[in-house]
């Protein structure tokens, strides 16, 4: 039996599955098998997948009626017959190394988890933000799972799919923020965690279709209050509330924040409204955000967005949101 399955969920993506597939296939670590599940797809990707199947012998495809990308990881998990599995997005890609050195570190020292760095990529193949995480070497549960593990997504690290069978954890069928309503539930089951930090290992390929350029901004905000009122829930219900509390109430400022904000900043006439909706929500839950000790975490400027957003200067909160990613554009040309 292979090491690690990767479960690659796909969905009209007949454009970019080849070159994630191609990626698996290119990878040095060779103890590894790969389940495509095809998603309902409506264009050439079905018979893509099954290309791929009939010419390795480790590549296995199942064809479903849509159920949205939790519910083909669901298939995946429940399919998966490996110690780890690994989720891949079908227009993503790896850094030839990714398996070897996630199961060189995973293995020997029996993780739950381990975790890496990604790259964002756009579809010319130019590099751009680096997605880090501010983590040291080695993490242990409970209660030091810090609250940098409750905002990150799911493609970013490898699991022991027993963390998904035994806690009897999956991901929600048809919504967005899947990722946002299951990756915090497994990182507090999750008892030996490492961080791999020397170079990203994912490519993240950024395109127009995807969420962060939606502009449906309504369903935006909805979802992602939903999906952060879901894990509340879940850590009341199991009594981590209070051990978890500064980490919970840093999500909702993360996810309730920070990335809504990117996401809208350049809708400016429909900005003002959703922000106040984020806000209200913010402010029920976290009524003095300013004094949650991960904010230190952030950069000068991070924490002024944040204090201009809480008494609602929603103008100035856009222009330091706008200066923020021409900064970081700009590095990022000097770094080539």
């Amino acid at each position: 039996m292979p090491d690690i399955t990767v479960v690659i969920p796909v969905y009209n993506v007949a454009g970019y599955l080849p070159k994630c597939v191609d990626s698996v296939l290119a990878q040095t670590y060779s103890d590894y098998a790969v389940i495509l599940v095809d998603d309902g797809s409506t264009d050439t990707s079905g018979s893509i997948c099954d290309e791929y199947a009939e010419k390795y012998a480790n590549i296995r495809v199942i064809h479903q009626q849509n159920k949205g990308l939790g519910g083909a990881r669901n298939t995946g998990i429940e399919a998966c017959e490996t110690p780890y599995i690994f989720f891949l997005d079908s227009d993503d890609y790896l850094h030839p190394e990714t398996l070897k050195i996630c199961m060189d570190l995973a293995k020997p020292q029996d993780c739950d988890m381990v975790f890496f760095d990604a790259v964002a990529v756009d579809e010319q193949g130019n590099l751009g933000a680096r997605y880090d995480l501010p983590l040291p070497d080695s993490l242990f549960t409970p209660k030091t799972v810090p609250a940098v593990l409750f905002l990150s997504g799911a493609w970013n690290r490898i699991y022991k799919t027993d963390l998904f069978i035994k806690n009897d954890i999956r991901f929600p069928e048809k919504v967005w923020y899947e990722d946002l309503k299951t990756v915090p539930k497994l990182s507090v089951h999750a008892k030996n965690i490492r961080y791999y930090r020397e170079k990203p290992l994912y490519y993240y390929l950024q395109r127009s279709g995807s969420i962060m350029h939606t502009p449906d901004f309504n369903r935006l905000v909805t979802e992602r209050i939903a999906a952060i009122d879901d894990v509340w829930q879940y850590f009341r219900d199991r009594d981590l509330w209070t051990a978890y509390r500064t980490e919970l109430e840093y999500m909702r400022i993360f996810h309730g924040f920070f990335l809504p904000v990117r996401e809208m900043q350049a809708a400016s006439n429909t900005f003002p409204p959703f922000a106040d909706r984020l806000r209200e929500d913010l402010m029920r839950y976290c009524p003095d955000p300013m004094s949650n000790p991960y904010l230190a975490t952030l950069s000068g400027k991070e924490r002024k967005m944040l204090s201009l957003f809480v008494e609602r200067h929603y103008g100035m909160v856009k222009l330091f949101s706008a200066m923020n990613k021409w900064v970081k554009g700009v590095k990022n040309v000097f770094k080539k």
